[in-house]
């Protein structure tokens, strides 16, 4: 999972921005998105310039079993095993919770200071269930756009 996190990172180039108008807010305790959220089953496409990557191109074998946290304060925080490194790793940041456009958008910082803001759309929340999809699009040169889209299926981890 740490490889698509850092995929999505080196990927995202559409930052998000928030006018008065949005709906803002910081996530009281007893929202559904509130609390610890692992990925059971995912489904990915990637594609450079529309045609679809070979399987086994790029592994997401990492996926099952990350955990996403939504805490008080807005606060966020993925935990993802390292497979490089063989053990479990946590990266922490913040988040606004649209529930109006069903999106939550993360914004996490890199060990070099730089930061980042990724959009997860809403696909079902409630008590049990968080699906979301992250999607990613980048032109790498003039002749190459690669995009990455990852249905994540999570469940209320208790």
């Amino acid at each position: 999972m740490k490889k698509v996190l850092l995929l999505l990172v080196a990927v995202s180039f559409s930052f998000v921005s928030c006018d008065k108008n949005d709906d803002n807010q910081v996530v009281a305790e007893t929202s559904p998105i509130h609390g610890k959220w692992e990925v059971k089953t995912y489904d990915s496409e990637v594609t450079l310039n529309g045609e679809p990557f070979e399987d086994g191109e790029i592994d997401f074998e990492d996926i099952v079993g990350t955990v996403f946290e939504f805490k008080a304060g807005n606060k966020f925080s993925v935990s993802s095993y390292n497979d490089e490194e063989g053990k479990w790793e946590t990266d922490e940041g913040t988040y606004v919770y649209h529930t109006a456009q069903n999106k939550v958008d993360y914004t996490m910082v890199d060990p070099d200071g730089t930061s980042y803001t990724q959009t997860m759309d809403v696909k079902l929340l409630n008590s049990t269930n968080f699906n979301f999809n992250i999607t990613s699009e980048e032109q790498i040169d003039e002749n190459f756009i690669f995009k990455l889209s990852l249905d994540l299926n999570c469940e209320k981890v208790k």
